[in-house]
């Protein structure tokens, strides 16, 4: 009868704990908002010129392009994309993709002026594409649909002619 009662005094403890751990924890949206680690710039910038690099050595063209996302797109979001953008998870990812994109835009800016002279690499920051559109254009936090897909292929496209990766047809 003492070891039973001592075995439940000892899974009381134990079921306790995991809910003092619990409450000590801090909620998911929060942990995400301090998630941003500076290091991931480094990161982008390493994978940007090693892009380069194989740009280089393979004799090809590459475009680098600062794609849009919720958050930092400037775009007026319809009812469903404002659901997640006003969600607890989606505030935290957009302040986090915000502080991102604060610290990527110079630096992009920075590389397409250091690059500027090679024909074979065109930076452009196209992230401001769907501004001010009202209609939805994701699926998702960061997904286009297919109005949002026409609308990307058409900035990319006129940003592969303005790099001189394509010409477009004359206008008639």
């Amino acid at each position: 009868k003492y070891e039973a009662g001592k075995k439940w005094k000892s899974f009381w403890k134990g079921v306790l704990g995991l809910f003092k751990n619990i409450e000590k924890r801090p909620p998911h949206a929060v942990a995400i908002r301090k998630d941003f680690d500076p290091r991931t710039l480094r990161v982008f910038e390493e994978n940007l010129r090693h892009s380069i690099s194989l740009v280089r050595r393979k004799g090809i063209k590459g475009a680098f392009l600062l794609q849009p996302i919720i958050g930092v797109d400037g775009k007026t979001y319809s009812f469903n994309e404002r659901l997640w953008a006003e969600s607890e998870i989606g505030q935290a990812k957009i302040i986090r993709r915000q502080r991102f994109y604060q610290r990527a835009r110079p630096l992009f800016d920075s590389l397409a002026k250091e690059f500027a002279d090679e024909k074979a690499v065109c930076f452009s920051d196209i992230s401001g594409a769907v501004k001010d559109r009202k209609e939805r254009l994701y699926v998702d936090e960061g997904h286009f649909n297919s109005k949002g897909n026409q609308i990307m292929a058409q900035a990319i496209i006129a940003q592969l002619a303005e790099c001189g990766f394509i010409k477009l047809p004359e206008k008639s």
